[in-house]
């Protein structure tokens, strides 16, 4: 899709591109999102219309397609979210995600109803009292479903990342400016030494050069006592 210059314009990206994940909540967020990371999102229903056609024509797959003038948003009410506070809860996928406002119908949909947790004890704690959720995940992946069924053990490592390598690649871009600010300074500083050992040398060449004349004047005045 991104490499089509006509229909480049009608996506605003993935979920995946368009949040950003809390430090230490990678793996919650892949586990709770799954598959759902690579929707596409696009701002009506007609872009995405077209694009599926698009998709048909050129045999390029499925894809699903999150347009925002037809989500709506799936959130707790006001009594159910006074339930989340209590130990071990972090809040909803929503509350904790970083994204600009205009995508909240995509990912309210997706994440309005999804709580995340501590650990798989506050996950069962909580179902006993919410209702109307979609799914409690904990920060280790563990799941727990309204039906009661839950899912967990040890994760495949090499399945997914996705939020994980982006938080990585967030993390090397970042020390990778640090880096380069500092490359900079040191520059300066390098310029700023450099000027002050111009400026020394200089003062150093004078003082030599007005040393020569006094001993020279010296030198004159030492032979005119001798004679």
């Amino acid at each position: 899709l991104m490499q089509n210059p006509s229909l480049r314009p009608l996506v605003l990206g993935t979920v995946a591109e368009v949040i950003a994940v809390p430090p230490g909540l990678e793996i919650a967020f892949e586990v709770a999102l799954g598959s759902a990371l690579q929707n596409v999102i696009t701002r009506r229903e007609a872009d995405a219309q077209r694009l599926i056609e698009w998709l048909k024509a050129v045999r390029g797959g499925r894809v699903t397609f999150l347009p925002l003038a037809g989500m709506v948003p799936r959130e707790f009410s006001k009594k159910a979210k006074a339930l989340l506070d209590r130990p071990g809860v972090l809040g909803t996928g929503v509350q904790l995600l970083e994204f600009a406002e205009e995508f909240r119908p995509a990912l309210g949909s997706l994440l309005g109803r999804v709580v995340i947790t501590e650990d798989l004890e506050a996950a069962l704690s909580l179902k006993k009292v919410l209702s109307w959720f979609s799914k409690i995940v904990s920060t280790d992946g563990s799941v727990v479903f309204p039906s009661g069924a839950m899912t967990g053990g040890s994760l495949n490592t090499g399945v997914s990342g996705l939020l994980s390598r982006k938080t990585e690649i967030a993390g090397l871009e970042n020390d990778l400016l640090i880096k380069e600010k500092e490359k900079q300074e040191w520059e300066e500083r390098i310029r700023e030494l450099s000027k002050e050992i111009r400026a020394s040398e200089s003062s150093l060449s004078l003082l030599r050069q007005r040393l020569l004349e006094h001993q020279i004047r010296l030198e004159g005045l030492l032979q005119k006592e001798s004679q």
